[in-house]
């Protein structure tokens, strides 16, 4: 099965949409100059906590969706632009895994700012 251009770059504009929706809440916080309340501190860490679950399942649908493409017949340059798909892929991973740490630390300095 060929790939063609089309969905090439529709992965391309997914990846693009995928990083400016999944990682948008936590900037947000950390840009307010007085601080949110502690009601809002909970809100955002809620939004940034949904956006990071939904950030997970799709790059694990699109992991899986690039792990069977090895299976295919390819040219050398789909093959090539496959690896760059799965180099993306693992970039993403790391991306998630660091935001899963930052949203610990607010949740966890969320929790401190309560037992002050």
């Amino acid at each position: 099965m060929k790939v063609s251009m089309s969905w090439r770059v529709a992965v391309v504009v997914f990846i693009g949409l995928f990083f400016v929706s999944a990682f948008g809440s936590i900037p947000y916080a950390a840009a307010q100059m007085n601080g949110p309340t502690p009601a809002e501190a909970q809100k955002l860490i809620a939004q940034a906590k949904a956006n990071l679950d939904a950030a997970i399942a799709r790059y694990q649908a699109m992991r899986d969706h690039t792990m069977g493409m090895d299976k295919m017949s390819m040219t050398v340059n789909e093959k090539q632009m496959l690896q760059m798909m799965e180099d993306m892929n693992a970039t993403i991973k790391l991306l998630i895994n660091s935001n899963q740490q930052l949203l610990q630390v607010l949740q966890q300095m969320e929790a401190g700012a309560h037992n002050k």
